[in-house]
């Protein structure tokens, strides 16, 4: 799958005269990092448009997957000059530094979300059934079905 999408976005401008949009590259990206992160950071670098924050991020988040802090600093390093918000930035790469054992760096970031005043936001589900909505938070028990719905999750 993933040579097959290399190979259509090769021929975008070789065969058909397309110039890939950042969205392209983006999609080659999310690729390349299933496959090898050094080809999606080359990628990226060899952009002839200007990576947005998204596309660093997409690189950052892999970077968290892989447990490559090089990367993720790096990546990090790319977004804060972007200026854009970066919450979720500082959480990433201080789970990223929590999952390598870098006590002192998780410090160092939550220290510089805390001088910034950034504060994680609380991820939210919002899930639509029979024209009824239902909002769920992480760990969020007070759905009067809450105790079926997360026995459903444990067998996921």
């Amino acid at each position: 799958m993933v040579e097959k999408g290399w190979n259509y976005f090769t021929k975008m401008k070789s065969e058909y005269r397309i110039d890939p949009s950042i969205e392209h590259y983006g999609c080659m990206l999310d690729l390349a990092r299933v496959d090898d992160l050094n080809k999606a950071k080359e990628l990226i670098t060899k952009v002839p448009l200007e990576p947005t924050s998204r596309i660093w991020g997409c690189l950052l988040a892999a970077s968290r997957q892989h447990k490559d802090v090089e990367l993720a600093e790096f990546a990090t390093k790319q977004i804060l000059p972007l200026g854009c918000d970066n919450t979720g930035l500082y959480v990433l790469l201080s789970n990223l530094y929590a999952k390598t054992g870098r006590w002192e760096d998780v410090r160092r970031v939550k220290s510089v979300m805390e001088s910034q005043q950034l504060i994680k936001t609380v991820g939210l589900t919002m899930v639509d059934v029979k024209g009824q909505t239902f909002k769920f938070t992480d760990q969020d028990r007070s759905h009067e079905h809450g105790h079926l719905i997360y026995d459903v999750l444990d067998l996921l």
